[in-house]
């Protein structure tokens, strides 16, 4: 018997956490809205003091590297996690 699998919910959005000198510390895909994506990412930043910030970016459906490239959509600071 062949089990089918339950397919997954696009993403729409990759959170991507920064230190102050830009360097990357991690990245995480969304697939809630702009609003549940921005508590994430403060979730995010609570967990990893290290990083300075998060920006958050649309997820086209291509590789995650594209969506790198574009400007953010949004940015958490680090402030905002406190």
């Amino acid at each position: 018997m062949v089990k089918r699998r339950t397919p997954f919910a696009p993403l729409q959005f990759v959170i991507i956490t920064r230190d102050t000198q830009g360097q990357q510390t991690g990245s995480l895909g969304s697939t809630h809205d702009l609003e549940a994506t921005k508590r994430l990412a403060v979730g995010l930043l609570r967990l990893a003091p290290v990083s300075s910030h998060a920006d958050i970016y649309h997820y086209s459906g291509e590789e995650r590297q594209d969506a790198y490239q574009s400007e953010p959509v949004e940015r958490v600071e680090q402030e905002a996690a406190q």
